[in-house]
């Protein structure tokens, strides 16, 4: 039933603040604030709950777990700090995420669709539920995801100082410092160079993979990361060949569909208006794509971790499909994506039943 509520609860305050269409916002706000108290009031939600659980109160003792990165660190000092628990540490994290998520969606989507990027936001399992697990991780990539706005606005600085912060959590957050030049590249060229370029990332993979050993022999905390070892995963062609179904298919449909697209980030907007260029976050999910390639050639322990820096913009890349195509066919490809998420979102909770099964609360 609390699957139920965090789906369902903040979308539809979303939907609300859509058909109110009040300047305050103060819907898609509660909406937010509702997102905040629920995850702060979790109780044994993923495989890693225990352990950052552990981790807090290790920390009370004053032992020694810096392993946690310092941001954490930080975040954990602050919460023992005003007295308060675990939930208090869940509550200072889950309103960061809050706060970042209410910005991420207001970046990038319009008003009249992001009453859907936050359904599929919370509802498609790897974005929001996993991350209750991923807590440090979590907030690497919602850093990651908000610092976009300083790609749109030539700050550079801002953006280098995001990822930084975001690296405080989780080191893996560095893989995104190149993007901005590549992001920013690729907003000026068509679909097809996008593709073109994005591919030229296979052969530069297989480049670097030369130096993992290297780079994993610096600490220990990078050995489990930068691992060469295609025994920890199972290769697979079929993945392989959807992933390179899925890039045809960006290709065809971009380049198919011109968009019209607004964004508004603080005083400034943002327009292109029946052009091929390429979103970030539909940058972002083709660089996915070809991750997944690259992933099933040849394994690299940290490939999965980093995915998600791209695959979290499938929300608002969703949204900015359905905005590409044809009126008539929009009502038809929301139903579509609402449906593949919900199957989504029950298998894999389903699967992963022994941290998920139940949204337990301290309610209950």
């Amino acid at each position: 039933m609390n699957y139920v509520l965090l789906i369902l609860i903040p979308t539809l305050f979303y939907y609300v603040d859509k058909l109110t269409n009040s300047r305050s916002y103060i819907f898609e706000k509660l909406g937010i604030i509702f997102l905040i108290i629920l995850s702060s009031i979790r109780v044994n939600v993923g495989a890693d709950y225990n352990t950052y659980q552990s981790a807090f109160y290790r920390i009370k003792l004053g032992i020694d777990t810096d392993k946690f990165g310092y941001g954490f660190f930080l975040l954990n000092k602050i919460a023992i700090g005003i007295g308060g628990n675990f939930h208090t540490l869940l509550f200072i994290v889950g309103t960061i995420n809050g706060i970042l998520i209410y910005f991420i969606l207001k970046d990038n989507v319009s008003r009249n669709y992001r009453w859907l990027a936050m359904f599929i936001f919370l509802g498609y399992f790897d974005l929001y539920v996993y991350m209750l697990s991923a807590i440090r991780q979590s907030l690497a990539v919602y850093i990651c995801m908000f610092s976009i706005r300083y790609i749109y606005t030539d700050k550079w600085f801002k953006y280098l100082v995001c990822v930084l912060i975001a690296a405080l959590f989780h080191w893996t957050a560095i893989i995104i410092l190149p993007f901005y030049f590549i992001y920013k590249y690729l907003l000026g060229v068509s679909a097809r160079k996008s593709l073109i370029f994005t591919l030229l990332l296979i052969p530069v993979y297989f480049g670097l993979m030369k130096f993992s050993a290297l780079f994993a022999s610096l600490s220990p905390r990078l050995n489990y990361y930068l691992v060469l070892d295609n025994s920890t995963a199972t290769s697979s062609v079929v993945i392989v060949f959807m992933a390179l179904i899925g890039l045809i298919i960006w290709n065809w449909y971009i380049h198919e569909y011109n968009l019209n697209y607004y964004i508004t980030i603080g005083e400034i907007d943002f327009e292109h208006e029946h052009t091929e260029v390429v979103s970030i976050p539909e940058i972002a999910l083709l660089i996915f794509l070809v991750s997944k390639i690259m992933q099933n050639l040849y394994y690299l322990g940290a490939l999965p971790r980093m995915q998600v820096y791209f695959y979290c913009f499938l929300p608002v890349a969703s949204v900015t499909a359905i905005k590409r195509i044809n009126s008539r066919w929009r009502f038809l490809l929301a139903i579509i994506i609402l449906l593949a998420v919900l199957i989504e979102f029950y298998y894999k909770v389903k699967l992963n039943g022994q941290y998920y099964q139940y949204f337990k609360t301290l309610l209950d």
